[in-house]
This record gives C-alpha cells, structure tokens and sequence, in this order.
C-alpha cells in the first residue's frame, strides 16, 4: 500500500517493474549514489553525473528470487551496468550460499555475511579490502587495483565481478601519466620548502 491505499496495478508479483513506484526508486537511488560516493559498489568505478540511465539500483540478493525485499534498503547498493549484468552479476544466485526456497524468507539468514560468496558491498564495505587506482592524461590510462586488508571472500569477489579485466596500463603508463599531470599542474602545487 502507498499512504495507507492499496496499490492497483499490473506489476504480477514484480513490484520493482511497478509504476507507481517510480519516484520511490528515483528517491533511492539519489541515497544510493550519496551512500557510495558516486562510485559502483563493486567495482569503484566513478559513475557520471550525467549519465544518470546507466547507473543501477542493484538488489544484493536478486529481486526475481527475493521479491519481498525489491524495497529494502539492506539490499540495495548501487551499481555501474556492467557489474549488474549479464557475465557479472545479472541474475545469478551462485555466489548465494543458502539459497531461499518456497519464498521462506529469514533475515537472519538472507542477511547474514555467511549468505554472500563475495564481499558485501554494503555490511562488510569493499572500500576496506580494495580500491581501484585511477590515473589518467589524455588517452593515457593507468588502472590498478590495490589490496588494503585480506579478505577469505576476495579472491570470489575478483573472479566474480571479472575486476582484474578492467586493469589498463603498465608501471610505465603510471609513471608517464604522473610526470604529464606534474608538468601540467606544477603551479597549483604548494612549493617545497
């Protein structure tokens, strides 16, 4: 129900696809893009400002098998479109360890660290394990992935999400990149005492 009305409407059991949720979703995603500093929840890419169609609502626990929890915000992260697609996330429940069956829906389990295969975005932050490095000057790309902290779900996590596809540059490219940005900004930088 919405305001204390029922909700008439064809959405046959799929209440995400529902219309009269559209500014509901709008709304979510704004706290979304704020939550994770406009960044993927997986893969920590930035997410354009102006390409607003393209950044997802993405249910952690899949919103075609976890319809009771389309709307709650425990299972809503945000994400780029290539991490909630297809070969990376889509559909998939394999990285779900206790797979909810006959909609017999527990928190205590469905929410549960145990439940997720990879890092959860949201409960254990993959900001605290890895983060992506980011260099770049003209058609010069310099992408790397740091580890910050061991993780048992890390490796999963990487595999899962393709991340380490999504690496660009050597060493070389890095370091050309940071004397190319120095020339460039030298005389924005505080002088050396």
């Amino acid at each position: 129900s919405s305001k204390g009305r029922e909700i008439k409407c064809d959405c046959k059991n799929n209440p995400w696809a529902c219309k009269d949720f559209f500014h509901l979703k709008k709304t979510l995603k704004v706290k979304l893009k704020k939550d994770f500093g406009n960044t993927c929840a997986f893969c920590q890419r930035t997410l354009a400002e102006d390409e607003d169609i393209i950044v997802d609502i993405e249910h952690v626990l899949p919103k075609h098998k976890y319809v009771c929890y389309s709307f709650d915000y425990r299972n809503l992260v945000i994400s780029c479109r290539r991490c909630n697609t297809g070969a990376q996330k889509g559909t998939r429940t394999d990285f779900i360890n206790y797979l909810i069956s006959n909609d017999k829906y527990d928190e205590s389990v469905d929410y549960s660290l145990d439940n997720y295969k990879f890092i959860h975005p949201k409960y254990e932050n993959t900001r605290d394990y890895y983060e992506l490095d980011c260099l770049q000057s003209g058609h010069s790309i310099f992408m790397r992935y740091s580890i910050l902290q061991a993780h048992p779900k890390l490796k999963y996590t990487f595999d899962f999400f393709n991340l380490k596809k999504l690496e660009r540059g050597s060493m070389d490219d890095c370091a050309k990149i940071l004397k190319t940005l120095e020339s460039k900004y030298k005389k924005y930088l505080p002088e050396k005492i």
